[in-house]
């Protein structure tokens, strides 16, 4: 279905509605600025940037927003796949101890991780795929739609995000990793079990998700919700809708279609770094006081904390199954140093009085000098 309220002509009458629509209407105060939104119904506090207006409204029809859910949840399984048994997050000496002392790990702004592109990437197929239906499609709300949705990822793309994101992978003992995380001080890394870790995401509101390599299946994924957002439009703005609730129609679904390519924003990665194999856990948050900000040799980069422990009477992390030493001149006794540190913050015993959790040694031959 198309709206017959707006102009087909292409004249004075349809860039007027444009004009309209992309006003503080749509962009209260200094929206313009950008932001990404609460993604998945998690809320974001008001700062710097902004959120779009609500998605829910109600002038979306609700068999039409469900379908549209539907396809979110469905691709992300498709791209979850079978999951692992253990993800391995990599660290440095300091950031063990931080991290099993706190039970807390470090989620880094995304656009401040080692991948100079990344989010950028993600959201510009996304921009460039719906520029691309605003240069094939005729004059209408569905045309309106895709320069509203192109318009507000360009506003992001020119500054930073509310997606924070922190790192494990597939790989248990990975030369590069090694390297990239333990630097000359030799690194560690904990291995967590998915389906707990799953579960911590839940009850904290993040999200799990493996990134996506692949440069067809990203392009498959990026035309798939595309053409979702497509139906979405022409079904919840039909020919019978007055113009005032057309317009009002069109930006709940490019809010909502925001929220999802928030969403898919940290999934997908450059393929140079295909040998990373990771997994993410993450948050959306532009609330200020929950940010720290870690001064390293070229930047400050923001990162909020994210809460692995049971409960905040122990420090304990219970998805945490093992430690692994990674490469280091020191092999012979850095796994007891790390089975004392262990059994001093309160982790269970074995029979012989030491940790249950298991420290294993790197089996790898990189040289740390």
């Amino acid at each position: 279905m198309t709206g017959a309220a707006f102009s087909r002509t292409g004249g004075s009458h349809d860039i007027a509605q444009a004009q309209d629509l992309m006003s503080d209407t749509y962009f209260p105060g200094n929206a313009r600025t950008g932001a990404l939104p609460s993604s998945l119904g998690i809320p974001i506090a008001e700062g710097p940037l902004k959120v779009p207006e609500s998605s829910t409204s109600g002038y979306i029809p609700e068999d039409a927003r469900g379908i549209f859910e539907q396809f979110y949840d469905h691709t992300l399984a498709e791209i979850v796949g079978v999951p692992p048994r253990l993800l391995f997050h990599y660290t440095s000496p300091k950031g063990l101890v931080g991290i099993l002392s706190s039970g807390e790990i470090f989620a880094t702004n995304a656009f401040f991780t080692n991948d100079v592109a990344e989010i950028r990437l993600s959201l510009s197929m996304f921009r460039n795929a719906a520029q691309e239906r605003v240069s094939e499609l005729p004059p209408g709300p569905v045309k309106l739609a895709f320069q509203m949705t192109a318009q507000r990822i360009t506003t992001a793309l020119a500054g930073t995000s509310g997606i924070f994101v922190a790192c494990f992978s597939t790989e248990g003992d990975d030369n590069a990793q090694w390297s990239a995380y333990g630097g000359t001080a030799g690194g560690y890394n904990l291995g967590l079990d998915w389906h707990d870790l799953s579960r911590v995401a839940t009850e904290r509101e993040l999200r799990l998700v493996p990134c996506v390599y692949d440069i067809e299946s990203q392009k498959r994924y990026v035309e798939r919700a595309i053409a979702e957002f497509e139906t979405l439009v022409h079904t919840s703005v039909g020919a019978e809708t007055a113009a005032q609730q057309q317009g009002s129609a069109i930006r709940e679904c490019v809010a909502l279609f925001f929220e999802k390519v928030s969403a898919f924003a940290p999934l997908l990665k450059d393929p140079g770094f295909k040998h990373e194999h990771e997994w993410r856990l993450v948050k959306f948050t532009n609330d200020a006081s929950l940010m720290e900000f870690e001064p390293r040799e070229n930047v400050i980069r923001p990162r909020v904390r994210l809460d692995m422990k049971h409960s905040s009477a122990g420090r304990t992390i219970p998805c945490l199954r093992q430690v692994t030493v990674g490469p280091t001149p020191h092999l012979d006794i850095a796994p007891d140093a790390v089975k004392a540190l262990l059994l001093s913050l309160g982790y269970p015993l074995d029979e012989e009085g030491g940790p249950s959790l298991p420290v294993f040694p790197s089996r790898s031959t990189l040289r740390i000098v």
